[in-house]
């Protein structure tokens, strides 16, 4: 698939801008239905997010499951209610490939990681990714977190917005 096909599919912002509005202003029945769906449609997805979590302070954990919760609600959305389930074995090796690309890209200054970044794992929904990055970045959250720990936030958010988009593209 080139890169006109991919936008194509591309999921629109006004999308975005909803399930983001409809989870900031869900009340607690509403919020505890759509964990419950999402732990229901995508398993692997929760024990994923919660697995890296462990490994996050309270808050970074609880950023980790909700983010995962909303990409996933995004493109369930998009695919009308077909998005289909991740496999454990997929998460995983998604998140061993940007997690290797970091290891391996440590000693490089950070323009030069974000550029080879955007060329190994181009983005294929921009406006999924510039919702991810705002949240990951809004100045009280990423100021309140250690480096390693927005590092960590980043690559299982990126792994996961990776794999759902190129499962979306086969919807």
């Amino acid at each position: 698939m080139n890169q006109t096909d991919s936008f194509e599919k591309m999921i629109p912002e006004a999308l975005v801008r909803a399930t983001d509005q409809f989870f900031a202003h869900a009340n607690l029945e509403e919020s505890r239905k759509a964990l419950k769906e999402f732990e229901q449609k995508q398993p692997n997805v929760v024990e994923f997010a919660t697995t890296l979590g462990k490994e996050l302070s309270e808050e970074g954990r609880r950023m980790l499951i909700y983010l995962s919760m909303v990409l996933w609600k995004i493109f369930d959305s998009a695919s009308e209610g077909n998005f289909p389930l991740l496999d454990a074995e997929e998460l995983e090796k998604s998140f061993e490939a940007i997690e290797d690309f970091f290891l391996q890209k440590k000693d490089q200054s950070e323009d030069e990681i974000l550029n080879k970044f955007q060329e190994e794992f181009p983005i294929l929904q921009p406006f999924v990714y510039q919702f991810l990055f705002q949240k990951l970045l809004q100045p009280d959250e990423a100021q309140s977190w250690p480096e390693s720990e927005l590092l960590l936030l980043f690559m299982a958010l990126s792994s996961l917005l990776n794999l759902f988009s190129q499962k979306y593209e086969n919807v």
